[in-house]
C-alpha cells in the first residue's frame, strides 16, 4: 500500500514540497507579511539543496545544451513573460484609468459643442 507524503517530506528528486505548498497559500493582510519570510527562511534552510540545482543548471547550459543562444533567449523570453503577467493588472488599472479621463474629457467636450450649437440657434 502506499503511503501518501505530507507537505514536509520531499519529492522523488529531494527538492522540498514545502516551498510549492507555501506559494500555494491564499493569504490575508498578516499573511502578505509572513509569506515572504517563510519563503526566506525555506531559501535559508534548503540552501544546500537550492545550490546542487544551481550547479546542476550551470552544467546543464555548460556542455549539455546544442544551441546556447536558443537556450539564453528562451530564458529571457520566459522571464520578460513572467514579469508581463506580473504587471498585467497594473497595466489594466493604468489603462482603465486613462480610458475614463478620456471618456470624461470626450462628454465635457461634447456638452460644450452642444451648448454652442444651442446658443447660436436661439441667437438666430
Amino acid at each position: 500500500m502506499r503511503r501518501r507524503q505530507s507537505a514536509t517530506q520531499t519529492n522523488g528528486q529531494g527538492q522540498p514540497m514545502l516551498a510549492h505548498a507555501i506559494v500555494n497559500v491564499p493569504v490575508s493582510e498578516l499573511g502578505a507579511f509572513a509569506l515572504p519570510v517563510l519563503m526566506l527562511g525555506m531559501a535559508i534552510v534548503y540552501c544546500r539543496q537550492i545550490g546542487e540545482e544551481f550547479r546542476k543548471l550551470g552544467a546543464l547550459l555548460k556542455y549539455e545544451i546544442p544551441s546556447r543562444t536558443a537556450t539564453v533567449l528562451g530564458v529571457v523570453f520566459m522571464v520578460a513573460f513572467a514579469i508581463l503577467v506580473g504587471i498585467s493588472q497594473d497595466i489594466a488599472l493604468i489603462l482603465g484609468i486613462v480610458k475614463m479621463v478620456v471618456a470624461v474629457i470626450l462628454e465635457a467636450v461634447e456638452k460644450r459643442q452642444k451648448r454652442q450649437v444651442l446658443q447660436l440657434a436661439s441667437a438666430a
